[in-house]
Order: C-alpha cells, then sequence, then structure tokens
C-alpha cells in the first residue's frame, strides 16, 4: 500500500443528491458503479504538529472535530485520514504526487494549510466552478478570491503554495477538473480507491 504524504490529492465521491449534483455540474459520473464515480469533494494532505499525515479540506458537510482547532465548524479544517475516510458517506480516492515533496516544501503545504485554518467556505465560489450551465462562461471572468474556500480551489492554492502548479487562478478549479488536469499534466499519478 502506497503511503499517503504531504502534498497528496485525496477525492471524494458523496452518494447522496448533493454529491451527484456537483459530480455532474463539474462533468463527472455520478453514478454506479463507483469505480467510474466521478468527485464531489477534495482535500489535501499535510503533517499535524505530531508529524502524522492529516487531510485538510474546505467543506461544511463533515460533523468530525477539526484535529487543528478541536471544534466541529465549517470551512477550512483537517481530519485524521483514516478517521475521515472511515467516516465518509461514498467513495474515496488517493491521488499520490508524482514527484513527492521535499522537507520544505511539506513545511510549506503545512503552513499554508494552517494560516486559512477556519476560513469561511465560499458557496458562491464552488456553485460557480461547475462546468455545466454556462459555468465554463462564467469561470472566464471570475477573478481569484481566497477570502473563503471551497474545496478544489483551497487544493489548488496549497500546491501553488508548494510550487506544484502553478495556475492563474485557483478559484476556477472544480474537484473534477482539478483531478483530471492534475493527471494529464503529471502533477499527480493515477487514484486507487482507498474505499
Amino acid at each position: 500500500m502506497k503511503a499517503i504524504v504531504p502534498g497528496d490529492l485525496i477525492g471524494f465521491s458523496a452518494g447522496d443528491l448533493l454529491g451527484a449534483a456537483v459530480n455532474a455540474s463539474t462533468l463527472g459520473w455520478p453514478f454506479p458503479p463507483k469505480c467510474w464515480r466521478g468527485l464531489s469533494h477534495v482535500g489535501v494532505v499535510a503533517m499535524d504538529a505530531a508529524g502524522l499525515p492529516v487531510i485538510w479540506e474546505a467543506t461544511t458537510l463533515c460533523d468530525l472535530p477539526c484535529l487543528f482547532c478541536g471544534a466541529i465548524h465549517s470551512g477550512l479544517q483537517s481530519h485524521g485520514v483514516q478517521v475521515r475516510i472511515k467516516n465518509y458517506r461514498g467513495a474515496v480516492w488517493h491521488y499520490p504526487l508524482r514527484l513527492g515533496l521535499d522537507g520544505i516544501e511539506q513545511q510549506q503545504v503545512t503552513l499554508y494549510a494552517r494560516r486559512y485554518h477556519a476560513r469561511g467556505y465560499d458557496y458562491l465560489g464552488a456553485a460557480q466552478s461547475r462546468t455545466l450551465c454556462l459555468g465554463w462562461l462564467r469561470r472566464l471572468f471570475v477573478r481569484q478570491n481566497l477570502d473563503h474556500l471551497f474545496c478544489s480551489e483551497f487544493v489548488a492554492a496549497v500546491w501553488e503554495a508548494a510550487e506544484v502548479w502553478n495556475t492563474p487562478n485557483c478559484s476556477s478549479w472544480s474537484p473534477n477538473r482539478l483531478a483530471r488536469i492534475a493527471i494529464n499534466v503529471g502533477i499527480v499519478k493515477k487514484p486507487r480507491r482507498l474505499k
């Protein structure tokens, strides 16, 4: 089993109606079989204070306490990798970075995540990142804004901070587009299903 290390992408595919809507509106497949499903959510791996991997994610749909602050809240939060995967109601994939991060880059990922901890969730940005319903056209006019964060926007920003990714607009990425392009340009390897 490949280790989950800082910078790796964790992809989630919810089996509920909201997950199906996110998945379909960003050109993912929201139906069975699970091995065909696209993504409805993503997070990125960083290290906690004890040097253990955690998933940092911008979400409103997690009822686990944030490991960084101990509270249950919406917005940017961290969770233990195994606990989050076990408690997630849906399929989960691991997208390992093709080239691992060095110590400084790993530290950049962790510091960046901590800096934005508890930043509010960006509902409008998440809706604007869709592909269907002319979302692709709307994205052309949306400027990057990290005052609030949605999941794939945060991952793109973390990767940019660690100099893994260079994008002119972190706010334009949906979970499915981010994962597909990251595979196509060689940032991450093809995923393996964890659940």
